[in-house]
């Protein structure tokens, strides 16, 4: 419960890595695994953009526009609704260009 879980799937493509994801995913969310919530992005467009989005559109949370992309993206971490939170980054091709992002996150992120 203190690290930040990475877990990654490497195979090509059409062996169904999307598809075992999903059904974590909904088999967790539907046990209440991850009471935080669970956010499910394409990491092949905008992941700082999408993760930005989700908190508006789902948590309504409007981080400051004076903050550049990483500064917005952790003010939304930082005011995420409580609990442990499933994040799925679907199609990672480069995970240094994003890891940005997810530095000082808390552990309860996975």
């Amino acid at each position: 419960h203190q690290t930040v879980s990475i877990v990654s799937i490497r195979g090509m493509g059409g062996v169904g890595k999307t598809e075992l994801a999903l059904r974590y995913a909904w088999r967790a969310r539907n046990a209440g695994v991850y009471p935080g919530g669970l956010c499910w992005m394409n990491a092949r467009t905008g992941v700082g953009l999408q993760v930005i989005q989700f908190a508006r559109v789902y948590l309504g949370i409007e981080p400051p526009e004076e903050l550049d992309l990483v500064g917005r993206v952790a003010f939304c971490w930082q005011r995420w609704q409580p609990g442990e939170v499933l994040l799925v980054l679907d199609d990672v091709l480069d995970y240094e260009a994003i890891e940005p992002l997810f530095r000082g996150m808390e552990s309860r992120f996975k």
